[in-house]
């Protein structure tokens, strides 16, 4: 209830625009690159809580833009102005299915990394190949033989992460890095937080950083989509 008011309050409230591409990018990419000083457990969890909020954000957006629109139309004099309106919202419903598609393929390829680095932790039966992947995340470099495969798909994750994270509609509206810093800081997300528990864990059972590990699984959309639409009924009622 709590993120979803923030998260409201931030569309409605913000009206600026913000640097250059490469200058968005900048601040995504430290935000990503810290995660990763901290580990696997932070590195995921910070695509998971980003990604789905931006996702559960630029739906919001979504569906403010088009309810405007719909009520330029009604108000429209002209048949150019109205072809104009049309043509903007065919824009906006092919930028949210991109949107949509790059988030099912982060979800994919994030799975992909998750179960089979934690199939590996189980067969082998060793911690060290948690520890060596967090080794690697914070250095990007000297990877183990046996994580070597790895490799490709964490760039691959990070690249399609950049994408959802940067996304924005093209005709005014909030632009990405907005989207990122009012999702991080007013929805009360904080990737980092979960670390200290696995910091603490690391010499328990193995199942239990296994465990850790699938917690950081991305929603698919309609788990998003149908959490939103409760806590909208739960609002409803609450005024009534």
């Amino acid at each position: 209830m709590k993120k979803s008011i923030l998260l409201f309050l931030a569309i409605l409230t913000i009206s600026f625009k913000l640097p250059a591409q490469e200058k968005s990018y900048g601040i995504i990419s430290t935000t990503i690159d810290e995660s990763k000083q901290l580990g696997l457990i932070a590195y995921l969890n910070t695509i998971k809580e980003i990604s789905e909020n931006k996702i559960l954000w630029s739906e919001a957006k979504y569906n403010q833009r088009k309810n405007k629109r719909l009520e330029e139309i009604k108000k429209a004099k002209d048949s150019n102005s109205i072809k104009n309106l049309e043509y903007q919202q065919q824009s906006d419903d092919s930028l949210r299915q991109s949107l949509q598609n790059d988030y099912a393929l982060l979800r994919w390829k994030s799975n992909l990394l998750i179960n089979q680095l934690s199939a590996d932790i189980i067969d082998k039966n060793r911690i060290s190949i948690y520890r060596n992947m967090n080794k690697y995340l914070a250095s990007g470099q000297d990877i183990s033989s046996r994580l070597k495969k790895f490799k490709e798909l964490i760039k691959t994750i990070d690249d399609i992460y950049f994408e959802v994270i940067s996304f924005s509609y093209k005709i005014g509206g909030l632009q990405s890095v907005a989207g990122v810093q009012e999702i991080f800081t007013l929805a009360g997300i904080n990737p980092y937080t979960i670390y200290k528990d696995i910091k603490a864990s690391k010499e328990k059972k193995l199942a239990t950083l296994v465990g850790y590990i699938k917690e950081m699984k991305l929603q698919s959309l309609s788990e998003l989509t149908s959490d939103k639409e409760d806590e909208n009924e739960d609002e409803k009622k609450d005024e009534e």
